[in-house]
């Protein structure tokens, strides 16, 4: 599952260690066994409760907090600052035996040679494998060819890098859907805010369910035509 590591009265700061412990108990007995924690490094009690429920995490690298654009992401202070960044994460979190996969860039964000990004993340921390490129702009790096699909059916791709023929990295890697779903319903008195957001929307509890179901079903049947692992949006 998604887990951005939102709060309603914290924005993004829980408001007890029990708020923490209770989001991980709630996807564990819905029957999710991963959380993706997307885009932000969370309070090391939440790593720690993890670890001790058996919940797995694929982790974010934080991209920053604006827009990017070519020029900004072609400095060299910023992939320098990205890499010292990247690097201090990895280096905090990689006693935590739930952390199973390191996802450096997310649909492009501040993405530059994804490539050389992996091979130094490979090089700090070679027993995790690295989602290099989630969603977007795949540059044949890492250990997965990462997709985000709302709007087209669901489907395993051919590898990339056996489209493109990179010599030097041979060899195919695991396909994951890392985003999909996103459908909502909006609960009278239990939303933080009046708007909503999500891809696609349903007018009854009994409606959102039977999508949910319908959509993990989905993902579920492809994993005899090669999908490994998927993330569903959202906690």
């Amino acid at each position: 599952v998604l887990d951005q590591g939102y709060w309603s009265d914290g924005l993004m700061t829980a408001p007890s260690d029990e708020a923490l412990a209770f989001d991980i108990q709630a996807m564990k007995d819905a029957g999710f066994n991963m959380l993706r924690k997307h885009l932000k490094v969370e309070a090391d009690r939440w790593y720690y409760h993890c670890d001790r429920r058996g919940m797995l995490v694929w982790q974010d690298m934080v991209s920053g907090g604006g827009a990017y654009d070519g020029w900004e992401t072609s400095y060299d202070a910023y992939q320098r600052q990205w890499l010292r960044e990247c690097r201090g994460t990895v280096t905090h979190l990689r006693a935590h035996p739930s952390v199973v996969t390191w996802v450096l860039f997310n649909e492009g964000w501040g993405q530059f040679d994804a490539l050389a990004c992996a091979e130094e993340v490979h090089l700090l921390d070679p027993t995790r494998p690295i989602d290099a490129v989630s969603g977007w702009y795949d540059q044949g790096a890492g250990d997965f060819q990462s997709v985000h699909n709302y709007f087209r059916p669901l489907a395993v791709y051919r590898d990339r890098r056996d489209l493109t023929g990179y010599a030097r990295l041979a060899g195919g890697r695991a396909f994951t859907i890392s985003e999909f779903g996103g459908v909502v319903h909006a609960v009278a008195d239990h939303s933080a805010f009046a708007g909503t957001y999500g891809y696609g929307a349903t007018d009854t509890p009994a409606e959102w369910r039977t999508e949910v179901h319908r959509t993990l079903d989905a993902a579920a049947a492809l994993e005899g035509v090669g999908l490994s692992a998927y993330v569903y949006t959202q906690l």
